[in-house]
């Protein structure tokens, strides 16, 4: 018999907690050992479950680290569009949702010596963030009425925050990239 894994939206409240419990202590044991240093008995323990009942929501490794992957995601969509919707000027709620989203990227895997591995060098991981840079650059270049500065402004944006040596830098630095080029 093949394991599968429920789906979130079919488990009952009490499940469901105990879930997002599991992908809150998945992501910081992959946070502190990469991918190919965690395991699930890790996952297990910092969940403070058996490794049955871990088995019982995710059929291994690659299971849990897509379902934190696809949250975290998720969560950075929310965070960028609900910004670039915001009351305010244009260079503002653009900052906003640039600064949103590399800023979650930032305080959440930018402390890791395994950021690399974790973001890039899993191919369905950067897949998805493929999808979903595109995505929110569709979204930019609908509030700016231009495809092509948006796509300037969310590489340039995400050159700033590979290069960023700490919160501050990145957010002082994706403002002045917005009010450079985006008119007030």
């Amino acid at each position: 018999m093949q394991h599968r894994t429920p789906d979130p939206q079919d488990l009952s409240p009490a499940k469901a907690a105990r879930r997002q419990r599991i992908l809150d202590a998945a992501g910081q044991v992959f946070l502190r050992h990469g991918f190919r240093g965690a395991t699930m008995e890790a996952i297990a323990e910092a969940a403070s479950l058996s490794k049955v009942t871990l088995y019982s929501y995710f059929r291994d490794k690659d299971a849990v680290f897509d379902a934190v992957v696809a949250r975290m995601f998720a969560e950075i969509r929310a965070a960028f569009l609900t910004a670039l919707a915001a009351s305010g000027s244009l260079r503002s709620r653009v900052a906003g949702a640039l600064l949103a989203k590399h800023g979650m990227v930032f305080d959440t895997v930018g402390s890791s010596p395994f950021a690399a591995e974790l973001l890039e060098k899993r191919p369905p991981v950067a897949d998805r963030a493929r999808l979903l840079d595109r995505e929110l650059t569709e979204a930019l270049a609908v509030a700016l009425g231009d495809a092509q500065a948006a796509r300037v402004l969310f590489d340039g944006a995400m050159g700033i925050a590979h290069a960023a040596a700490d919160r501050h830098a990145l957010a002082a630095d994706i403002t002045r990239l917005v009010a450079a080029l985006v008119a007030g």
